[in-house]
């Protein structure tokens, strides 16, 4: 048995000063507790802090990698890569392509989450954003494949990966939308409200018969007026559903974050990053969806200007966020409140019985160590 002691343990529900993070020799959490273990070899990170290893759960790409590659040795690539950032769990996101490509997709995701590597960040699911959203607001995605509502592809896909479909973007405003809430639902698979040019009470409805995320809120929906609230309005007004948000200061002002922190609370906004795979990149040009993109001083935009992804790190979304919020309500946006909302289990959380998925920070959160069910998997030079 293994204690790691840190001046501040960050569970991803509350912070503990001088703290023990203590971890069986299976990789699971036994407790943390302020109280020095009896039996256990203790590593003293002295001034450091330990968190949750992050949980990403709306990530097309990173290290020059995209979810649609369809390639598992890349996939692998990528999940490394991102695991030594401190990112040791992710939803893989899917972006609006012709049914063939994602198929594949799908398919070789699900390959890969049976056969990963102790070095990889944890596939817990696939998200599908598109092809069924509004041409008005389609952001990134090719308009020439977007589509109406189809439920047995849907379905399909959920077979095919074996239930791992956790997630799926809508425009509400489609037809037929009610029934394939309603369908969604039977399937396990949560409805988030994106891409939308939605009316007010188009998105109230389709809360109320199940819809219950808002995909990256502020961008790529119908803006808030004074005369009409629109998408944005209703988020605002919805104290119940979750929020995703991308706090890279470039898709949303930290300003507009607070406005919805002050009106929706901590406990229902989740941090991702919906990275494309120029991040943790050199600026240069890249794909995505079969789009050209170019990144530029590390921002990601179509030809025609579009933002398209971002080139965010979750761990840096939690340090961009420490102006807004304290540090224990930035991590468990990142952490906790990711794996809740897609009842993902085992990780996001220090506490009994869940994987020793963690990461050790110096005092100005750069990260020294990373650790995946409690096998130590990166480590910073200078903390050795």
């Amino acid at each position: 048995m293994k204690a790691y002691k840190a001046h501040k343990i960050f569970t991803g529900t509350h912070e503990v000063t001088d703290g023990y993070l203590v971890v069986d020799n299976n990789g699971e959490i036994v407790e943390v507790t302020t109280t020095k273990p009896e039996k256990a070899t203790i590593k003293n990170f002295k001034k450091g802090i330990i968190t949750p290893g992050f949980v990403d759960t709306h990530i097309h790409g990173f290290a020059g990698v995209d979810t649609m590659d369809g390639d598992i040795e890349k996939y692998r690539h990528m999940l490394v890569r991102l695991a030594q950032e401190g990112t040791t769990s992710v939803i893989l996101t899917t972006v609006t392509s012709d049914d063939d490509h994602t198929r594949e997709a799908v398919r070789k995701i699900t390959e890969l989450l049976y056969s990963q590597g102790p070095d990889e960040a944890k596939v817990q699911g696939i998200y599908l954003e598109g092809p069924f959203i509004s041409p008005d607001y389609k952001g990134a995605h090719d308009e020439k494949l977007l589509r109406e509502l189809d439920i047995k592809f849907v379905e399909e896909l959920q077979m095919l990966s074996g239930g791992l479909i956790k997630k799926i973007t809508i425009a509400p405003e489609l037809e037929g939308a009610e029934s394939f809430i309603h369908r969604c639902k039977i399937q396990g698979i949560h409805v988030s409200i994106g891409h939308t040019n939605a009316t007010t009470e188009q998105v109230e409805r389709a809360v109320e018969i199940g819809a219950d995320f808002y995909t990256h809120v502020f961008n790529a929906m119908k803006p808030f007026n004074h005369r009409d609230v629109g998408v944005v309005g209703a988020v605002l007004n919805d104290k119940t559903s979750w929020g995703e948000v991308i706090a890279d200061g470039v898709h949303v002002n930290l300003d507009a974050i607070k406005i919805l922190l002050s009106q929706r609370g901590i406990d229902r906004t989740i941090l991702i990053t919906d990275s494309m795979r120029g991040a943790g990149m050199p600026d240069g040009d890249y794909e995505l969806g079969g789009l050209d993109v170019v990144v530029k001083d590390g921002e990601a935009h179509n030809v025609d200007g579009t933002l398209a992804g971002s080139t965010l790190i979750l761990r840096d979304a939690v340090k961009n966020m420490q102006s807004l919020v304290s540090l224990n309500d930035s991590i468990k946006m990142a952490t906790y409140n990711a794996a809740i909302a897609h009842s993902i289990n085992g990780v996001g959380l220090l506490a009994k019985h869940k994987a020793a998925d963690f990461i050790v920070f110096d005092e100005e959160l750069n990260i020294q160590k990373v650790y995946i069910n409690g096998e130590l998997i990166n480590e910073n030079s200078k903390s050795k």
